[in-house]
Protein backbone atom coordinates (compact mmCIF):
# COMPACT_ATOMS: atom_id res chain seq x y z
CA UNK A 1 0.00 0.00 0.00
CA UNK A 2 2.87 2.40 0.76
CA UNK A 3 4.47 1.73 -2.61
CA UNK A 4 1.63 3.36 -4.54
CA UNK A 5 1.85 6.54 -2.46
CA UNK A 6 5.62 6.82 -2.72
CA UNK A 7 5.45 6.33 -6.49
CA UNK A 8 2.80 9.03 -6.86
CA UNK A 9 4.84 11.51 -4.81
CA UNK A 10 8.02 10.68 -6.70
CA UNK A 11 6.34 11.33 -10.04
CA UNK A 12 4.93 14.67 -8.87
CA UNK A 13 7.72 15.96 -6.60
CA UNK A 14 10.87 14.18 -7.73
CA UNK A 15 13.24 11.57 -6.40
CA UNK A 16 14.86 13.82 -3.77
CA UNK A 17 11.55 14.66 -2.10
CA UNK A 18 10.46 11.02 -2.16
CA UNK A 19 13.75 9.99 -0.54
CA UNK A 20 13.29 12.64 2.16
CA UNK A 21 9.82 11.31 3.01
CA UNK A 22 11.07 7.74 3.09
CA UNK A 23 13.78 8.75 5.56
CA UNK A 24 11.20 10.56 7.69
CA UNK A 25 9.14 7.36 7.81
CA UNK A 26 12.19 5.30 8.73
CA UNK A 27 12.32 3.45 5.42
CA UNK A 28 15.83 2.99 3.98
CA UNK A 29 14.53 2.67 0.43
CA UNK A 30 11.36 2.73 -1.59
CA UNK A 31 9.39 -0.42 -0.75
CA UNK A 32 8.51 -2.87 -3.49
CA UNK A 33 4.89 -4.05 -3.80
CA UNK A 34 5.93 -7.27 -2.03
CA UNK A 35 7.60 -5.55 0.93
CA UNK A 36 5.55 -5.37 4.13
CA UNK A 37 5.53 -1.86 5.61
CA UNK A 38 4.60 -1.21 9.23
CA UNK A 39 1.37 0.73 9.44
CA UNK A 40 2.96 3.43 11.61
CA UNK A 41 5.46 4.16 8.85
CA UNK A 42 2.76 4.15 6.19
CA UNK A 43 0.78 6.59 8.34
CA UNK A 44 3.78 8.95 8.48
CA UNK A 45 3.86 9.02 4.67
CA UNK A 46 0.14 9.78 4.42
CA UNK A 47 0.34 12.48 7.08
CA UNK A 48 3.35 14.07 5.38
CA UNK A 49 1.37 14.23 2.13
CA UNK A 50 -1.49 16.08 3.80
CA UNK A 51 0.77 18.39 5.84
CA UNK A 52 3.22 19.35 3.11
CA UNK A 53 0.92 19.64 0.12
CA UNK A 54 -2.65 20.22 1.35
CA UNK A 55 -3.77 21.52 -2.04
CA UNK A 56 -2.56 18.39 -3.80
CA UNK A 57 -3.29 15.81 -1.10
CA UNK A 58 -6.67 14.77 -2.49
CA UNK A 59 -5.41 14.27 -6.03
CA UNK A 60 -2.28 12.39 -4.95
CA UNK A 61 -4.25 10.37 -2.41
CA UNK A 62 -6.74 9.30 -5.06
CA UNK A 63 -4.02 8.50 -7.57
CA UNK A 64 -2.17 6.29 -5.09
CA UNK A 65 -5.41 4.69 -3.88
CA UNK A 66 -6.43 3.71 -7.40
CA UNK A 67 -2.99 2.24 -8.02
CA UNK A 68 -3.15 0.30 -4.77
CA UNK A 69 -6.55 -1.09 -5.79
CA UNK A 70 -5.21 -2.21 -9.15
CA UNK A 71 -2.16 -3.76 -7.49
CA UNK A 72 -4.42 -5.63 -5.10
CA UNK A 73 -6.42 -6.99 -8.03
CA UNK A 74 -3.40 -8.04 -10.07
CA UNK A 75 -1.23 -9.48 -7.32
CA UNK A 76 -3.66 -10.80 -4.74
CA UNK A 77 -6.76 -11.92 -6.65
CA UNK A 78 -6.26 -14.88 -9.00
CA UNK A 79 -7.13 -14.33 -12.66
CA UNK A 80 -9.86 -16.96 -12.51
CA UNK A 81 -11.51 -15.19 -9.58
CA UNK A 82 -11.36 -11.84 -11.40
CA UNK A 83 -13.04 -13.42 -14.42
CA UNK A 84 -15.74 -14.94 -12.21
CA UNK A 85 -16.49 -11.61 -10.56
CA UNK A 86 -16.53 -9.68 -13.84
CA UNK A 87 -19.03 -12.04 -15.45
CA UNK A 88 -21.36 -12.78 -12.55
CA UNK A 89 -24.56 -10.76 -11.98
CA UNK A 90 -23.55 -7.53 -10.29
CA UNK A 91 -25.33 -8.30 -7.03
CA UNK A 92 -23.40 -11.54 -6.69
CA UNK A 93 -20.04 -10.11 -7.77
CA UNK A 94 -20.40 -7.17 -5.38
CA UNK A 95 -21.32 -9.44 -2.49
CA UNK A 96 -18.49 -11.87 -3.19
CA UNK A 97 -15.93 -9.08 -3.47
CA UNK A 98 -17.17 -7.55 -0.21
CA UNK A 99 -16.82 -10.90 1.49
CA UNK A 100 -13.31 -11.41 0.16
CA UNK A 101 -12.32 -7.93 1.38
CA UNK A 102 -13.71 -8.66 4.85
CA UNK A 103 -11.71 -11.88 5.08
CA UNK A 104 -8.50 -10.16 4.04
CA UNK A 105 -8.94 -6.68 5.47
CA UNK A 106 -5.49 -6.93 7.10
CA UNK A 107 -4.09 -6.00 3.70
CA UNK A 108 -5.51 -2.45 3.71
CA UNK A 109 -6.60 -1.71 7.29
CA UNK A 110 -3.79 -3.25 9.34
CA UNK A 111 -4.78 -3.13 13.01
CA UNK A 112 -8.00 -1.26 12.19
CA UNK A 113 -11.39 -2.98 12.07
CA UNK A 114 -13.17 -3.34 8.72
CA UNK A 115 -16.78 -4.33 8.18
CA UNK A 116 -19.39 -4.31 5.45
CA UNK A 117 -22.17 -2.42 7.19
CA UNK A 118 -24.98 -2.58 4.63
CA UNK A 119 -24.59 -3.89 1.13
CA UNK A 120 -21.75 -1.84 -0.36
CA UNK A 121 -21.28 0.48 2.60
CA UNK A 122 -17.98 -0.04 4.40
CA UNK A 123 -16.77 0.95 7.85
CA UNK A 124 -13.21 1.26 9.13
CA UNK A 125 -12.74 1.80 12.86
CA UNK A 126 -9.43 2.83 14.43
CA UNK A 127 -8.07 3.59 10.97
CA UNK A 128 -4.28 3.48 11.42
CA UNK A 129 -3.56 5.79 8.47
CA UNK A 130 -5.24 8.75 10.19
CA UNK A 131 -4.77 7.84 13.86
CA UNK A 132 -4.36 10.96 15.98
CA UNK A 133 -5.16 13.36 13.13
CA UNK A 134 -7.76 16.12 13.16
CA UNK A 135 -9.54 17.63 10.16
CA UNK A 136 -12.68 19.57 9.30
CA UNK A 137 -13.73 17.07 6.62
CA UNK A 138 -13.21 13.41 5.67
CA UNK A 139 -9.62 12.79 4.59
CA UNK A 140 -9.44 9.06 3.77
CA UNK A 141 -9.28 9.60 0.02
CA UNK A 142 -6.72 6.79 -0.33
CA UNK A 143 -9.13 4.15 0.96
CA UNK A 144 -12.08 5.58 -0.98
CA UNK A 145 -10.10 5.50 -4.23
CA UNK A 146 -8.83 1.99 -3.54
CA UNK A 147 -12.37 0.69 -2.94
CA UNK A 148 -13.56 2.51 -6.07
CA UNK A 149 -10.81 0.95 -8.20
CA UNK A 150 -11.76 -2.54 -7.01
CA UNK A 151 -15.49 -2.23 -7.56
CA UNK A 152 -15.32 -0.20 -10.76
CA UNK A 153 -13.04 -2.86 -12.23
CA UNK A 154 -14.97 -5.95 -11.17
CA UNK A 155 -18.58 -4.88 -10.57
CA UNK A 156 -19.38 -1.86 -12.76
CA UNK A 157 -17.22 0.89 -14.26
CA UNK A 158 -19.75 3.57 -13.19
CA UNK A 159 -19.34 2.97 -9.46
CA UNK A 160 -17.73 5.70 -7.40
CA UNK A 161 -16.86 5.60 -3.71
CA UNK A 162 -16.92 8.48 -1.25
CA UNK A 163 -16.20 8.79 2.45
CA UNK A 164 -19.25 10.00 4.36
CA UNK A 165 -17.85 10.17 7.91
CA UNK A 166 -14.28 10.19 9.18
CA UNK A 167 -12.59 9.64 12.52
CA UNK A 168 -10.25 12.54 11.79
CA UNK A 169 -13.30 14.81 11.57
CA UNK A 170 -14.57 13.66 14.97
CA UNK A 171 -16.87 10.84 13.83
CA UNK A 172 -16.88 7.44 15.51
CA UNK A 173 -15.73 5.64 12.35
CA UNK A 174 -14.72 6.14 8.74
CA UNK A 175 -17.70 5.20 6.57
CA UNK A 176 -17.65 4.73 2.81
CA UNK A 177 -20.52 4.30 0.37
CA UNK A 178 -20.95 3.80 -3.37
CA UNK A 179 -22.97 5.67 -5.93
CA UNK A 180 -23.12 5.89 -9.71
CA UNK A 181 -21.02 8.44 -11.58
CA UNK A 182 -23.63 10.76 -13.17
CA UNK A 183 -21.20 11.66 -15.95
CA UNK A 184 -21.12 8.09 -17.27
CA UNK A 185 -24.12 6.91 -19.27
CA UNK A 186 -25.10 3.28 -19.31
CA UNK A 187 -24.03 1.22 -22.31
CA UNK A 188 -25.21 -2.21 -23.49
CA UNK A 189 -22.13 -3.76 -21.85
CA UNK A 190 -22.95 -2.34 -18.40
CA UNK A 191 -24.74 -4.34 -15.72
CA UNK A 192 -28.53 -4.03 -16.06
CA UNK A 193 -30.51 -2.76 -13.09
CA UNK A 194 -27.45 -1.60 -11.17
CA UNK A 195 -28.17 0.36 -8.01
CA UNK A 196 -25.58 1.32 -5.40
CA UNK A 197 -27.03 -1.08 -2.79
CA UNK A 198 -28.27 -3.32 -1.24
CA UNK A 199 -26.31 -6.44 -2.00
CA UNK A 200 -28.16 -9.62 -1.02
CA UNK A 201 -27.04 -10.93 2.39
CA UNK A 202 -26.49 -14.50 3.42
CA UNK A 203 -24.09 -17.25 2.38
CA UNK A 204 -23.77 -18.07 -1.30
CA UNK A 205 -21.54 -21.06 -0.82
CA UNK A 206 -18.59 -19.44 -2.61
CA UNK A 207 -15.60 -17.79 -1.00
CA UNK A 208 -12.89 -15.88 -2.84
CA UNK A 209 -9.50 -16.01 -1.22
CA UNK A 210 -6.88 -13.40 -1.89
CA UNK A 211 -3.30 -14.57 -2.12
CA UNK A 212 -1.42 -13.64 1.00
CA UNK A 213 1.47 -11.36 0.26
CA UNK A 214 2.55 -7.80 0.87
Amino acid sequence: MATALVDAIRERKGEAVAAELLAEAGLPRSPSPDDPVREARAAILHRALRDRWPDEAVELGRTSGRRAGQALLEKQLPKRARSLLSNAPWTISAWMLSRAMTQHAWFFTGSGAFEVADGMRFVIRANPLIRGESADRPICVFHAAMFEALYASLVDRRLICEEATCEAAGDDACRFSFGLDPSLSATPSDRPGLVPFPVPPGPLGTTLRLRRGA
